[in-house]
């Protein structure tokens, strides 16, 4: 007579893929950290960059001045209203948009260099009152800039360069 082979894995099989699988788990789980951290840099910096850009064109759009306000640190945001500035920290108080920090887990606003933390686009040209810089960092300590020229032209850069960021100019902020 003879016997049927069995089929399935042996417990030390299993245990042997098992621990492999955990090796591998753990050379990769730095990596996605890092990649998560500035996944998240690079959202927070996009974001403040497409409503930079949405105020402008809301100035155009409404014939009316537009301001941007920032609060910065930990519980950071900003603030879009037209008229003149609002606090971004009062509920209701930006007629626009309001953004806040906890959209944006382990990200902060490090600065924001205006006259008074604020910003305003003429609704002219869409020019800007001041120039300025937002500076954002993440919890791995990577950092981007939002430069703004007077003439409205807004801009990207990290202090990183694109080696960390994936794109961003290299710049001094």
């Amino acid at each position: 007579m003879h016997k049927k082979a069995k089929k399935g894995f042996t417990l030390i099989e299993l245990m042997v893929t098992i621990a492999i699988i955990a090796i591998i788990a753990m050379i990769a789980a730095p990596a996605l950290g890092e990649f998560i951290d500035k996944t998240r840099l690079r959202g927070a910096t996009d974001r403040l960059y497409a409503d930079m850009q949405f105020a402008r064109s809301e100035a155009v759009k409404r014939n009316s001045s537009v301001s941007i306000k920032f609060s910065t640190g930990n519980s950071w945001c900003y603030g879009i209203n037209s008229g003149g500035a609002c606090d971004c920290n009062t509920v209701n108080a930006c007629n626009i948009k309001t953004v806040h920090h906890n959209e944006f887990s382990g990200i902060t606003l490090d600065s924001a260099t205006f006259n008074a933390s604020t910003t305003t686009f003429d609704p002219i040209r869409g020019v800007l009152s001041s120039t300025g810089l937002a500076r954002l960092q993440s919890s791995g300590g990577k950092q981007t800039c939002v430069h703004m020229s007077l003439i409205g032209q807004i801009r990207l850069c990290s202090p990183d360069g694109s080696k960390n960021l994936g794109g961003y100019p290299t710049c001094n902020c």
